[in-house]
């Protein structure tokens, strides 16, 4: 049976946290510590990992990936929901999360929106897995900053930049007008914050390609709303865990966004829950394969260019001890 390697992308993970911060926090022993202690820790700037398929960690538009058949020549964004404040010197962005539960309001928030900015030509939606995508015929001429780059920092350093960023700029701001001034304030207020505000960020045009070059050719799995669109314009195949054991495939890519906006916003509580869940569902499941001899070599990954490899010949060394949690957290 020809050898099965596993890149598991943990975007998130590395360099969640300051040392301060975990200082404070009780850290307990996990599977996912045991894996990466035992692991070889690779740099090499001259050959960057190239298992990162996401805008938070290379020039990929991935918003054009949540709808594949959408119109030829039609831009995509993602528009994620924020709360922006006023701090003293400056404007900060947060996280608003949306559920299924408010439904009714995302559809007048959508409805109104679409309305306001019908003379621009943008449309917004709300679709695959809760996210909002912004659509218009404009030319693909803007550098946007991902979500995960903006939260509680000043926005100015990351607002759009190249030909068309005008517009875009413009637009950003008419969106928070849009809000004050057509949306109650009980209709834009959910769990956890109060929703003024869309970050446009992962924008490109759909392009169909015969070769994957970012996913080198690995089969994928992961739950992330744009991978089955990715999959399908790149002649990929999206599996699951279960059928590592039973495919003719010898090259994985697990892509879990699980740890991406606890880490972002500092949150390490809720990046600990999440943690939990990703041993649980997937860290225990793949060394179990480890084990059982069926994958020989994990790639841990949150990073372009350093990463951390665990091969099975690895499995003897007992005189590594387990590293402490901000030892592989903080670079």
């Amino acid at each position: 049976m020809n050898p099965k390697r596993v890149n598991l992308v943990l975007p998130g993970f590395f360099r969640a946290f300051q040392l301060t911060e975990l200082d404070h926090n009780v850290e307990v022993k996990s599977q996912l510590q045991w894996l990466i202690s035992k692991s070889d820790y690779i740099k090499d700037s001259l050959s960057p990992s190239p298992f990162i398929p996401d805008e938070y960690l290379s020039d990929l538009s991935l918003a054009a990936y949540e709808q594949p058949h959408s119109a030829a020549g039609t831009m995509s964004f993602y528009a994620d929901p924020i709360n922006l404040e006023i701090k003293s010197d400056h404007l900060a962005a947060y996280p608003v999360t949306i559920s299924g539960s408010d439904i009714e309001k995302i559809e007048r928030i959508v409805k109104e929106f679409n309305q306001y900015f019908s003379e621009d030509g943008i449309i917004l939606s709300y679709e695959n897995k809760g996210k909002f995508i912004i659509r218009c015929d404009r030319d693909d001429s803007v550098v946007t900053e991902p979500v995960y780059s903006i939260y509680d920092r000043d926005i100015k350093h990351f607002l759009p930049k190249g030909s068309d960023a005008t517009f875009w700029i413009r637009v950003f701001n008419d969106i928070q007008m849009f809000f004050h001034h057509y949306i109650d304030i009980e209709q834009r207020s959910f769990s956890n914050g109060v929703l003024n505000g869309f970050w446009l960020w992962g924008n490109g045009v759909h392009k169909d390609s015969n070769e994957s070059e970012i996913l080198n050719k690995s089969a994928v799995i992961s739950d992330c709303s744009w991978v089955g669109g990715y999959c399908e314009s790149h002649k990929l195949n999206k599996t699951n865990l279960e059928s590592i054991c039973d495919t003719d495939e010898t090259e994985f890519t697990i892509i879990d966004e699980g740890l991406l906006i606890s880490s972002s916003c500092g949150d390490f509580s809720d990046w600990s829950i999440a943690l939990s869940k990703i041993e649980e569902e997937v860290i225990e499941p793949l060394i179990n394969l480890l084990k059982n001899n069926v994958i020989s070599s994990i790639n841990v990954i949150d990073s372009k260019d350093s990463y951390y490899c665990y091969k099975n010949r690895h499995r003897f060394r007992f005189y590594k001890t387990i590293r402490p949690l901000k030892e592989l957290c903080v670079k």
